[in-house]
Protein backbone atom coordinates (compact mmCIF):
# COMPACT_ATOMS: atom_id res chain seq x y z
CA UNK A 1 0.00 0.00 0.00
CA UNK A 2 2.83 2.74 1.10
CA UNK A 3 6.63 2.37 1.72
CA UNK A 4 8.91 5.32 3.17
CA UNK A 5 10.52 7.49 1.04
CA UNK A 6 11.92 11.28 1.42
CA UNK A 7 11.18 13.66 -0.76
CA UNK A 8 11.00 17.82 -0.74
CA UNK A 9 8.00 19.33 0.42
CA UNK A 10 6.74 23.21 0.15
CA UNK A 11 3.27 23.47 1.24
CA UNK A 12 2.30 20.68 2.73
CA UNK A 13 0.58 21.12 5.87
CA UNK A 14 0.44 18.68 9.09
CA UNK A 15 -2.83 17.20 10.18
CA UNK A 16 -2.33 15.71 13.45
CA UNK A 17 -5.28 13.79 13.90
CA UNK A 18 -4.61 11.25 11.67
CA UNK A 19 -0.75 12.12 11.84
CA UNK A 20 -1.43 12.46 8.04
CA UNK A 21 0.27 16.06 5.88
CA UNK A 22 -2.01 18.26 3.43
CA UNK A 23 -2.02 20.70 1.63
CA UNK A 24 -3.75 23.32 1.95
CA UNK A 25 -6.62 24.52 -0.15
CA UNK A 26 -5.40 28.20 -0.92
CA UNK A 27 -1.83 28.51 -2.56
CA UNK A 28 1.37 30.62 -1.45
CA UNK A 29 -0.17 30.53 2.19
CA UNK A 30 2.07 31.51 5.51
CA UNK A 31 2.33 27.63 5.95
CA UNK A 32 4.67 27.70 2.47
CA UNK A 33 6.95 30.37 3.68
CA UNK A 34 7.70 28.23 7.21
CA UNK A 35 8.22 25.09 5.72
CA UNK A 36 10.20 25.73 2.26
CA UNK A 37 13.20 26.07 4.20
CA UNK A 38 12.81 21.82 5.21
CA UNK A 39 15.58 20.05 3.37
CA UNK A 40 13.14 16.80 3.07
CA UNK A 41 10.07 15.68 4.21
CA UNK A 42 9.92 12.15 4.31
CA UNK A 43 6.49 10.94 3.46
CA UNK A 44 5.37 7.35 2.62
CA UNK A 45 5.68 6.28 -1.00
CA UNK A 46 1.51 5.54 -2.00
CA UNK A 47 1.22 2.09 -3.99
CA UNK A 48 -2.32 1.28 -5.73
CA UNK A 49 -2.75 -2.24 -6.06
CA UNK A 50 -6.00 -3.90 -6.24
CA UNK A 51 -4.26 -6.78 -5.40
CA UNK A 52 -3.22 -5.64 -1.63
CA UNK A 53 -6.26 -2.82 -1.58
CA UNK A 54 -9.56 -3.96 -3.57
CA UNK A 55 -11.30 -0.57 -3.27
CA UNK A 56 -8.32 1.73 -4.44
CA UNK A 57 -6.65 0.66 -7.70
CA UNK A 58 -5.01 2.83 -10.13
CA UNK A 59 -8.27 2.31 -12.38
CA UNK A 60 -10.27 4.02 -9.86
CA UNK A 61 -8.97 7.29 -11.13
CA UNK A 62 -9.32 9.89 -13.51
CA UNK A 63 -7.44 9.60 -16.30
CA UNK A 64 -3.90 11.36 -16.47
CA UNK A 65 -3.72 12.18 -12.36
CA UNK A 66 -1.68 9.55 -10.91
CA UNK A 67 0.90 10.25 -14.04
CA UNK A 68 0.91 13.96 -13.36
CA UNK A 69 1.27 13.60 -9.36
CA UNK A 70 4.19 11.19 -9.73
CA UNK A 71 8.14 11.67 -8.94
CA UNK A 72 9.39 8.96 -11.62
CA UNK A 73 7.55 6.26 -10.34
CA UNK A 74 7.03 6.79 -7.20
CA UNK A 75 3.59 8.76 -6.27
CA UNK A 76 3.83 10.78 -2.55
CA UNK A 77 0.52 12.41 -2.83
CA UNK A 78 -2.35 11.81 -3.80
CA UNK A 79 -4.94 14.44 -4.70
CA UNK A 80 -8.90 15.26 -3.00
CA UNK A 81 -10.09 16.92 -6.43
CA UNK A 82 -8.44 18.84 -9.27
CA UNK A 83 -9.47 21.71 -12.40
CA UNK A 84 -7.91 21.84 -15.20
CA UNK A 85 -5.89 24.74 -16.64
CA UNK A 86 -6.10 25.12 -20.39
CA UNK A 87 -7.22 26.83 -23.42
CA UNK A 88 -10.48 25.88 -25.40
CA UNK A 89 -11.37 27.22 -28.61
CA UNK A 90 -13.75 26.91 -31.29
CA UNK A 91 -13.48 23.48 -33.09
CA UNK A 92 -14.26 24.46 -36.30
CA UNK A 93 -11.22 26.82 -36.42
CA UNK A 94 -8.63 24.34 -35.54
CA UNK A 95 -10.05 21.11 -37.34
CA UNK A 96 -7.16 19.82 -39.14
CA UNK A 97 -4.70 21.94 -37.57
CA UNK A 98 -1.64 20.22 -35.74
CA UNK A 99 0.84 21.92 -32.88
CA UNK A 100 -0.68 25.40 -32.92
CA UNK A 101 1.62 28.32 -31.99
CA UNK A 102 0.48 32.07 -30.86
CA UNK A 103 0.93 32.78 -34.85
CA UNK A 104 -1.77 30.38 -35.99
CA UNK A 105 -4.22 31.94 -33.61
CA UNK A 106 -3.15 35.40 -34.95
CA UNK A 107 -3.70 33.74 -38.49
CA UNK A 108 -7.50 32.59 -37.61
CA UNK A 109 -8.05 36.26 -35.95
CA UNK A 110 -7.22 38.00 -39.62
CA UNK A 111 -8.66 35.41 -41.96
CA UNK A 112 -12.38 35.77 -40.13
CA UNK A 113 -14.84 38.58 -39.66
CA UNK A 114 -16.20 36.71 -36.97
CA UNK A 115 -13.63 37.68 -34.49
CA UNK A 116 -12.46 41.08 -32.91
CA UNK A 117 -9.43 39.68 -30.73
CA UNK A 118 -7.48 36.43 -29.90
CA UNK A 119 -8.53 36.86 -26.34
CA UNK A 120 -11.15 39.04 -24.20
CA UNK A 121 -10.45 42.40 -23.07
CA UNK A 122 -9.04 41.20 -19.40
CA UNK A 123 -6.34 39.22 -21.35
CA UNK A 124 -3.65 41.79 -21.00
CA UNK A 125 -0.08 42.25 -20.56
CA UNK A 126 0.65 41.05 -16.86
CA UNK A 127 -2.69 38.86 -16.54
CA UNK A 128 -1.08 36.94 -19.76
CA UNK A 129 2.34 36.73 -17.92
CA UNK A 130 1.13 35.26 -14.67
CA UNK A 131 -0.48 32.02 -16.84
CA UNK A 132 2.59 31.48 -18.62
CA UNK A 133 4.54 31.78 -14.80
CA UNK A 134 1.84 29.21 -13.71
CA UNK A 135 2.24 26.59 -16.53
CA UNK A 136 6.05 27.24 -17.24
CA UNK A 137 6.75 26.35 -13.76
CA UNK A 138 4.91 22.88 -14.79
CA UNK A 139 5.83 22.42 -17.87
CA UNK A 140 9.85 23.43 -18.05
CA UNK A 141 11.18 22.02 -14.96
CA UNK A 142 12.11 18.41 -14.62
CA UNK A 143 11.89 17.60 -10.63
CA UNK A 144 13.31 14.02 -11.25
CA UNK A 145 16.94 15.47 -12.81
CA UNK A 146 16.55 18.90 -11.49
CA UNK A 147 16.77 20.22 -14.50
CA UNK A 148 15.09 23.70 -16.49
CA UNK A 149 14.50 24.10 -20.38
CA UNK A 150 13.45 27.51 -20.76
CA UNK A 151 15.87 27.95 -23.31
CA UNK A 152 13.34 26.03 -25.53
CA UNK A 153 12.38 28.26 -28.21
CA UNK A 154 8.81 27.43 -27.07
CA UNK A 155 8.77 29.41 -23.87
CA UNK A 156 10.15 32.23 -25.92
CA UNK A 157 7.76 32.20 -27.82
CA UNK A 158 4.77 32.24 -25.21
CA UNK A 159 6.63 35.28 -23.54
CA UNK A 160 6.41 37.28 -26.71
CA UNK A 161 3.24 36.34 -27.04
CA UNK A 162 2.04 38.04 -23.58
CA UNK A 163 4.03 41.22 -25.26
CA UNK A 164 1.56 41.40 -27.93
CA UNK A 165 -1.36 41.39 -25.39
CA UNK A 166 -3.10 45.13 -24.78
CA UNK A 167 -2.55 47.01 -21.28
CA UNK A 168 -4.53 46.61 -18.46
CA UNK A 169 -8.02 48.28 -19.20
CA UNK A 170 -8.72 50.65 -16.23
CA UNK A 171 -12.32 50.37 -14.19
CA UNK A 172 -14.60 52.79 -15.95
CA UNK A 173 -12.80 52.43 -19.05
CA UNK A 174 -14.05 53.50 -22.20
CA UNK A 175 -12.45 49.97 -23.60
CA UNK A 176 -14.99 47.75 -25.18
CA UNK A 177 -15.70 44.51 -23.73
CA UNK A 178 -15.79 41.62 -25.83
CA UNK A 179 -17.77 39.14 -25.07
CA UNK A 180 -16.69 35.35 -25.75
CA UNK A 181 -18.44 34.92 -29.01
CA UNK A 182 -16.44 37.47 -30.36
CA UNK A 183 -12.39 35.98 -29.67
CA UNK A 184 -10.81 33.02 -31.03
CA UNK A 185 -9.71 31.66 -27.58
CA UNK A 186 -10.41 31.65 -23.73
CA UNK A 187 -8.34 30.70 -21.37
CA UNK A 188 -9.89 28.09 -19.05
CA UNK A 189 -9.76 26.41 -15.26
CA UNK A 190 -12.48 23.82 -16.06
CA UNK A 191 -13.45 22.98 -12.44
CA UNK A 192 -16.71 21.66 -13.01
CA UNK A 193 -18.30 19.60 -16.29
CA UNK A 194 -20.93 21.91 -16.95
CA UNK A 195 -18.47 24.81 -17.95
CA UNK A 196 -18.08 22.54 -21.39
CA UNK A 197 -21.54 22.53 -22.03
CA UNK A 198 -21.25 26.37 -21.30
CA UNK A 199 -18.69 26.92 -23.75
CA UNK A 200 -20.45 25.12 -26.07
CA UNK A 201 -23.11 27.67 -26.07
CA UNK A 202 -21.02 30.26 -25.88
CA UNK A 203 -19.33 29.73 -28.75
CA UNK A 204 -22.06 28.70 -30.74
CA UNK A 205 -20.32 25.28 -31.85
CA UNK A 206 -18.05 22.54 -29.69
CA UNK A 207 -15.16 23.59 -28.78
CA UNK A 208 -11.78 22.32 -28.55
CA UNK A 209 -9.49 21.80 -25.55
CA UNK A 210 -5.94 22.85 -27.52
CA UNK A 211 -4.03 23.89 -24.51
CA UNK A 212 -1.23 26.41 -24.12
CA UNK A 213 0.81 26.78 -27.18
CA UNK A 214 4.36 24.47 -26.61
CA UNK A 215 5.63 23.56 -30.19
CA UNK A 216 3.72 20.84 -29.76
CA UNK A 217 -0.11 19.67 -29.37
CA UNK A 218 -0.68 21.96 -26.53
CA UNK A 219 -0.16 21.94 -22.57
CA UNK A 220 -2.56 21.40 -19.82
CA UNK A 221 -2.02 20.93 -16.17
CA UNK A 222 -4.45 19.37 -13.13
CA UNK A 223 -4.11 21.58 -10.57
CA UNK A 224 -5.59 21.56 -6.72
CA UNK A 225 -6.84 25.07 -5.98
CA UNK A 226 -9.62 24.04 -4.20
CA UNK A 227 -9.46 20.32 -3.67
CA UNK A 228 -6.17 19.92 -1.66
CA UNK A 229 -3.24 17.21 -1.54
CA UNK A 230 -2.49 14.62 1.21
CA UNK A 231 0.48 12.69 1.77
CA UNK A 232 1.18 10.22 4.87
CA UNK A 233 4.26 11.19 6.58
CA UNK A 234 6.83 8.14 7.29
CA UNK A 235 6.93 9.26 11.03
CA UNK A 236 3.30 8.95 11.08
CA UNK A 237 2.03 6.71 14.29
CA UNK A 238 -1.34 6.08 12.80
CA UNK A 239 -0.25 4.90 8.66
CA UNK A 240 -3.33 2.58 8.50
CA UNK A 241 -5.52 5.59 10.32
CA UNK A 242 -4.05 7.96 7.91
CA UNK A 243 -4.87 5.71 5.03
CA UNK A 244 -8.13 4.95 5.84
CA UNK A 245 -8.99 8.76 6.01
CA UNK A 246 -7.74 9.32 2.46
CA UNK A 247 -9.09 6.47 1.34
CA UNK A 248 -12.65 8.03 2.69
CA UNK A 249 -11.98 11.31 0.77
CA UNK A 250 -11.31 9.84 -2.38
CA UNK A 251 -14.55 7.59 -1.88
CA UNK A 252 -17.62 7.77 -4.11
CA UNK A 253 -19.67 8.90 -1.82
CA UNK A 254 -17.31 12.07 -0.75
CA UNK A 255 -16.52 12.50 -4.07
CA UNK A 256 -20.01 12.83 -5.54
CA UNK A 257 -20.15 15.42 -2.55
CA UNK A 258 -16.92 17.68 -4.01
CA UNK A 259 -17.84 21.42 -5.17
CA UNK A 260 -15.51 23.79 -7.34
CA UNK A 261 -13.50 21.36 -8.72
CA UNK A 262 -13.56 17.81 -10.72
CA UNK A 263 -13.67 14.75 -8.84
CA UNK A 264 -10.35 12.44 -9.26
CA UNK A 265 -12.63 9.23 -8.38
CA UNK A 266 -13.11 8.50 -12.35
CA UNK A 267 -16.50 6.97 -11.75
CA UNK A 268 -17.90 9.83 -9.77
CA UNK A 269 -16.89 12.11 -12.28
CA UNK A 270 -18.00 10.50 -14.99
CA UNK A 271 -21.74 10.08 -13.34
CA UNK A 272 -21.59 14.01 -12.77
CA UNK A 273 -21.08 14.85 -16.06
CA UNK A 274 -23.24 11.98 -17.52
CA UNK A 275 -25.90 14.59 -15.61
CA UNK A 276 -25.24 17.35 -17.38
CA UNK A 277 -23.45 16.55 -21.02
CA UNK A 278 -24.01 14.65 -23.72
CA UNK A 279 -21.94 11.50 -24.92
CA UNK A 280 -20.29 13.23 -26.85
CA UNK A 281 -19.17 16.17 -24.62
CA UNK A 282 -18.74 13.50 -22.24
CA UNK A 283 -15.82 11.96 -24.49
CA UNK A 284 -14.48 15.47 -24.75
CA UNK A 285 -14.14 15.77 -21.14
CA UNK A 286 -12.22 12.58 -20.47
CA UNK A 287 -9.92 13.34 -23.66
CA UNK A 288 -8.75 16.69 -22.19
CA UNK A 289 -7.71 14.71 -18.92
CA UNK A 290 -6.19 12.16 -21.04
CA UNK A 291 -4.11 14.80 -22.79
CA UNK A 292 -3.45 16.66 -19.24
CA UNK A 293 0.29 16.67 -18.92
CA UNK A 294 1.49 17.87 -15.55
CA UNK A 295 0.00 19.24 -12.36
CA UNK A 296 0.57 22.84 -10.65
CA UNK A 297 1.99 20.72 -7.12
CA UNK A 298 2.95 24.36 -5.51
CA UNK A 299 6.16 23.31 -4.57
CA UNK A 300 7.94 25.80 -7.37
CA UNK A 301 6.33 29.57 -6.17
CA UNK A 302 9.94 30.88 -6.55
CA UNK A 303 9.99 29.54 -10.17
CA UNK A 304 6.88 31.18 -10.51
CA UNK A 305 8.30 34.49 -8.84
CA UNK A 306 11.65 34.15 -11.30
CA UNK A 307 9.16 34.21 -14.39
CA UNK A 308 6.97 37.13 -13.42
CA UNK A 309 10.18 38.92 -12.12
CA UNK A 310 11.86 39.05 -15.44
CA UNK A 311 9.04 38.46 -17.58
CA UNK A 312 7.77 42.10 -16.09
CA UNK A 313 11.25 43.55 -17.29
CA UNK A 314 10.88 42.21 -20.65
CA UNK A 315 7.45 43.91 -21.13
CA UNK A 316 8.56 47.27 -19.51
CA UNK A 317 11.40 46.90 -22.21
CA UNK A 318 14.44 46.90 -19.53
CA UNK A 319 15.67 43.29 -21.39
CA UNK A 320 15.11 41.88 -24.95
CA UNK A 321 13.20 38.34 -25.41
CA UNK A 322 16.78 36.20 -25.29
CA UNK A 323 18.67 38.32 -22.23
CA UNK A 324 14.90 37.39 -20.67
CA UNK A 325 14.53 33.99 -21.20
CA UNK A 326 18.55 33.35 -20.56
CA UNK A 327 18.44 34.93 -17.11
CA UNK A 328 15.28 32.89 -16.38
CA UNK A 329 16.76 29.68 -17.47
CA UNK A 330 19.96 30.70 -15.15
CA UNK A 331 17.96 31.76 -12.01
CA UNK A 332 15.61 28.79 -12.17
CA UNK A 333 18.37 26.38 -13.02
CA UNK A 334 20.26 27.38 -10.07
CA UNK A 335 17.22 26.95 -8.07
CA UNK A 336 16.32 23.79 -9.17
CA UNK A 337 19.42 22.36 -8.66
CA UNK A 338 19.55 23.70 -4.88
CA UNK A 339 15.63 22.28 -4.23
CA UNK A 340 15.90 18.77 -6.23
CA UNK A 341 19.45 17.67 -7.03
Amino acid sequence: MYAQTAVKSHILLRNGAYGIVMRGVQKCTCADASLRDRNALPLCCIKLDTATDPDMGRETFIPGILEALSDGEQLHELWAGVSVDTMAARASDVEGRENLSPQDYQEILEQSDRYEAVFMTFMDKLNMLKWVARLGAVKYIDRENALCSFDDPSFAQLLAWCSTMGDAVEEGSDVPYLELSQVVLSVEPISNPGRLKALDELFGEPCAFVGFPDGGSGFSCFNCDYGGSMAIPANSSNKEGAWAFIKEQLSMDKQMDIEYCLPVNRQALLRKAEEELSGEQVERLMGLLENTQGADRCSDSQVRDIILECGQAYLAGDKSLEETVELIQSRASLYVSEQYG
